[in-house]
C-alpha cells in the first residue's frame, strides 16, 4: 500500500514550529538516541525494584502475625483485622490513577523515595501512640497509599527500560509478594517473638532506608550520569498494534513522541486472532523494516499495572503535545483502512456492559476478590485454633508465598504460551484454587493443612497472573483502557468487603471452619461464572480460533 499519497487518504496536521529545526529535535531529544536499554541499567533497576517491592509487601505479609497481639491489646474481634486488612488492599489498588499521575509530572525517582519515606516514618508510629484508631489509620491507609505510589513507580520504571524483555522483568517483579512472604514472614515472627509487636514495627521500618536506596536508581532512561534532575518520562509503557507500523513517519516530525498506549489502543485495529499488543514505540519512526516487531506479554501484569500505564501514557501524550516543539507534522491515513474505521468506536462505560462475556468476567473477579484476602489473615490463626504450634502455624504462611511464587511464574510460563487457552486455564485456576480451601475443613492433621495451603497459593497465584489478559481475549482493543477501569473498581469492591466478611462470620460462629468454607465457595464460584462463557456460541467460536 502506498500510504503517502493524500488523494485518498485523511491527512491531519499541526503547525510548524518556527524556532526549532529537526535537526535540534534529533540532537536534543534522548528518545531519538536510543530505545529501552532492554538490559544494561535496566537489571539493575529490576533488582532494586523488586527488593523496594519485597520490603513493602512485608507489611500485608505480617498483618497475620499481629492479629493475635492486636485482638489482645486492643479487645477487638478478629472481623476488625479483616477490616484493616482489607481497607488497606483497596487503598494500595485505588491509589494507582494518582501514582501514574505524580510520576509522569514530578518523575519515578522523587516520587517513589517520597512514598517510601511517607510510609517508613508512619509504619512505626503506632510504638508511640498505641491506640486502636491510629494503628489503624497508619496502617490500613497512609502506609498503603504511600507504598502502592511506590510501587506503580516499580511498574512504570520496568516498562521504560524493558521492550522486549519487559514480561521477564514484570514476572520477576510480580513475584514480590511471595518472597516477601516466603522471606520476611519467618524474619517477621523473630523479631516479634524477640522483641514485641510494637517495638517490631520500628526494627522493620529501618528496611525502609534499604529501599530508598535502591530507589536511587530509578534514573531516567538515557539520562547521563550524576544528572540530578528528574526527566519527565516521554516513551514509557507504549503499545501499539502491527498497523501502527504501516504509518510513515513524516519528515522532520516527532510523531512517535505522541502516540501512548490509551490513544493507540482507542484508534488502532489490532489482529483479531493474535490479540497481541505490539512495543518498541521508542524506535518507531527510525525504520519502518524494523519497529513495532516485539510483542509485549500482558501475563505478568495486574489490572492496576496496566491501568496505571495508560493512565500514565495518557499523561505524556498530553505532555508532550503542550510543551515539544513539532515541525511539519502530519500523520496520513488510508481511507477505509482498519485505523480510520476503527476510530472513535470506543462504546463507552455503559457499553461495555452490553457484552454478556464481560459481564461474566466482572462478577467472577467480584467474587474471587471476596475470598482472596482471607487465607492470608487467617490461615495462621485457623492452624493455632486446630492444635499446631506457633512454628508450625507460621510455616503455612511461609508456604503461602513459595506456592504464589510457584504459580505466578509457572502459570506465567503457560499463558505465554499461544497454544494454551489462557481463559480456560484462568478458569481450571479459580476452580481448583476453591477446592483446596473447601479442602480445609477437614485438614485437621499438619499434612492436611500443608497440602490445601500450598495448593491453593499455587493455583491463585496462577490466577493472579493470567486474569488481565482475559480482558485482551474479550474486548475489542478500543474498549480496552475502559475496560481496565471499571475491572479496577470491580476488584477494589470485592478486596474491600471480603475478609471484613469472613471476620463477621467468625463473630458469629466462633470458628474459622465457615469462613474458609465461605471463602473457597466464593472462588470456586468465580470459576464456574467464568465457565458459564462456554455456553454462548460466539465465545467458543472465538476460543476455538
Amino acid at each position: 500500500k502506498n500510504m503517502s499519497t493524500s488523494e485518498n487518504a485523511t491527512k491531519f496536521e499541526l503547525p510548524s514550529d518556527e524556532v526549532n529545526n529537526s535537526e535540534n529535535e534529533t540532537t536534543e531529544n534522548p528518545v531519538k538516541k536510543s530505545g529501552a536499554p532492554d538490559g544494561g541499567w535496566g537489571w539493575v533497576v529490576m533488582i532494586a525494584a523488586l527488593i523496594v517491592r519485597v520490603i513493602m509487601a512485608g507489611v500485608y505479609s505480617s498483618f497475620a502475625l499481629f492479629t493475635k497481639d492486636f485482638v489482645n491489646e486492643f479487645k477487638m474481634s478478629p472481623s476488625v483485622m479483616g477490616w484493616m486488612i482489607a481497607i488497606y488492599s483497596a487503598v494500595a489498588l485505588l491509589v494507582s490513577p494518582l501514582a501514574s499521575f505524580l510520576a509522569v509530572k514530578f518523575g519515578f525517582r522523587i516520587v517513589s523515595i517520597a512514598g517510601l519515606v511517607v510510609a517508613g516514618l508512619t509504619y512505626p508510629a503506632t510504638y508511640f501512640i498505641p491506640t486502636l484508631w491510629f494503628t489503624f489509620l497508619t496502617a490500613s491507609v497512609i502506609v498503603p497509599f504511600a507504598q502502592g505510589i511506590t510501587n506503580m513507580c516499580g511498574n512504570l520504571i520496568l516498562a521504560a527500560y524493558f521492550d522486549k524483555r519487559l514480561s521477564i522483568a514484570m514476572g520477576v517483579f510480580s513475584c514480590a509478594s511471595g518472597v516477601a512472604a516466603f522471606a520476611i514472614t519467618p524474619l517477621m515472627t523473630v523479631i516479634i517473638n524477640t522483641f514485641g509487636w510494637k517495638l517490631s514495627k520500628v526494627i522493620y521500618s529501618l528496611f525502609y532506608i534499604i529501599a530508598v536506596l535502591c530507589s536511587l536508581t530509578f534514573r531516567p532512561v538515557n539520562s547521563s550520569k550524576g544528572s540530578d534532575k528528574e526527566e519527565k518520562p516521554k516513551e514509557e509503557n507504549n503499545i501499539i498494534t502491527e498497523e501502527a507500523s504501516q504509518i510513515p513517519k513524516a519528515p522532520d516530525s516527532n510523531i512517535y513522541s505522541f502516540l501512548s498506549m490509551a490513544n493507540i489502543a482507542s484508534r488502532m485495529s489490532i489482529n483479531e486472532q493474535s490479540k497481541t499488543f505490539v512495543t518498541s514505540l521508542q524506535n518507531f519512526g527510525k525504520d519502518n523494516s524494523n519497529s513495532c516487531k516485539s510483542a509485549i506479554n500482558l501475563t505478568h501484569m495486574p489490572v492496576s499495572t496496566l491501568l496505571g500505564l495508560s493512565i500514565a501514557s495518557n499523561l505524556n501524550i498530553k505532555e508532550a503535545i503542550d510543551k515539544t516543539p513539532v515541525n511539519n507534522l502530519e500523520i496520513v491515513i488510508p481511507k477505509n483502512s482498519p485505523i480510520e474505521a476503527k476510530a472513535s468506536k470506543s462504546k463507552g462505560y455503559l457499553g461495555l456492559f452490553k457484552n454478556p462475556i464481560f459481564v461474566i468476567v466482572l462478577l467472577s473477579n467480584f467474587l474471587s476478590n471476596l475470598g482472596y484476602d482471607t487465607p492470608s489473615i487467617y490461615t495462621k490463626t485457623k492452624a493455632l485454633e486446630l492444635g499446631v504450634t506457633e512454628a508450625q502455624a507460621t510455616f503455612l504462611l511461609t508456604l503461602i508465598g513459595l506456592g504464589n511464587i510457584i504459580g505466578r511464574l509457572g502459570f506465567g510460563f503457560l499463558g505465554a504460551n499461544k497454544k494454551v487457552k489462557s481463559y480456560l486455564l484462568t478458569t481450571f485456576c479459580l476452580l481448583i484454587a476453591g477446592g483446596f480451601i473447601l479442602l480445609s475443613r477437614v485438614a485437621f492433621t499438619y499434612p492436611l493443612m500443608i497440602m490445601y495451603v500450598l495448593g491453593y497459593s499455587i493455583f491463585i497465584g496462577g490466577y493472579v497472573t493470567l486474569a488481565p489478559i482475559l480482558l485482551v481475549k474479550i474486548l475489542d482493543i478500543e474498549d480496552f483502557s475502559n475496560g481496565l477501569s471499571v475491572l479496577f473498581v470491580v476488584q477494589a469492591i470485592g478486596l474491600l468487603f471480603g475478609a471484613p466478611i469472613s471476620g463477621l462470620i467468625y463473630d458469629a460462629t466462633k470458628s474459622f471452619n465457615l469462613p474458609f468454607i465461605s471463602c473457597g465457595s466464593m472462588i470456586f464460584g468465580s470459576g464456574l461464572i467464568l465457565a458459564i462463557s462456554y455456553l454462548f456460541k460466539s465465545f467458543r467460536e472465538s476460543q476455538n480460533e
